[in-house]
């Protein structure tokens, strides 16, 4: 084994020992999910070790329109067919409340707003919502965003005087293909990550046994170069993005 190896390894066995203890107006939202989520920093773990994954959030509230009305709010002063009626886009729904508005098609064919009114949000937290955090159901009932390791918004209700969701991510397909995706440096064990962006697994053996990759690990083990990547927990060769808990986790499923 060489040096540069030696002191990779030392610095995997330090912390992996010594820190171990460490808009459409017809579309829904899918409501059905039963399973609740519970966390402690911000990041999303569920509580039954399932996931519940849900529709993304309507952009508008279902309104049953005329036949003449656009699926999507129509620009004003362009043509329309049907003199006379009165197209709904109620926007205030969550997590945007953008608004309240009635265009309606003028005797003249044209479409023109003849109602506008701002939505009424329930009562949040300013600061970002902490599933597993105490809450009066009184002055905050939800829905009140928590925002996962994913970026995605979930409706979170306070509930017993707990907040809790009953999503743990939205169903939305990543931009990319997600086989091959891992981060450039080894992860800390036990932090947030996004599975569905991420590859099965990480195999960091070779970046670790190097002692150097592509980043000055060796400057922080006292080699040469400034340093750029150092350990913020422990952490393993192999890890993977567990789908329940959105953490990094040890694995043992590579080659």
């Amino acid at each position: 084994m060489t040096l540069s190896a030696s002191v990779a390894s030392a610095l995997l066995s330090c912390f992996v020992l010594a820190c171990a203890g460490q808009s459409r107006s017809d579309a829904k939202s899918d409501t059905t999910s039963t399973g609740d989520t519970t966390g402690t920093t911000g990041d999303t773990t569920g509580t039954t070790g399932e996931r519940h994954v849900c529709e993304a959030p309507a952009e508008l509230a279902s309104v049953t329109n005329p036949a003449g009305c656009t699926d999507y709010e129509p620009s004003l002063s362009t043509e329309c067919s049907e003199p006379g009626i009165v197209c709904i886009y109620d926007f205030c729904v969550f997590p945007n409340y953008w608004g309240y508005r009635e265009i309606t098609c003028t005797e003249g064919r044209f479409w023109e707003q003849t109602v506008q009114r701002d939505c009424q949000p329930p009562t949040c937290p300013a600061a970002p919502l902490v599933l597993g955090a105490a809450c009066a159901e009184a002055l905050t009932p939800g829905p009140c965003e928590f925002v996962n390791a994913c970026q995605d918004s979930l409706p979170a209700y306070c509930r017993a005087g707990v907040w809790e969701t009953e999503c743990s991510e939205i169903e939305t397909p990543p931009a990319f293909s997600a086989d091959s995706n891992c981060p450039l440096y080894p992860p800390a064990v036990g932090d947030p990550c996004c599975p569905r962006a991420l590859a099965p697994v990480c195999d960091f053996s070779t970046f670790l046994e190097d002692g150097n990759g592509t980043s000055s690990v060796g400057a922080a083990t006292g080699g040469s170069g400034a340093p750029v990547w150092t350990p913020t927990g422990p952490i393993a060769e192999c890890v993977s993005c567990n789908p329940d808990s959105f953490v990094w986790e040890e694995s043992n499923d590579c080659e």
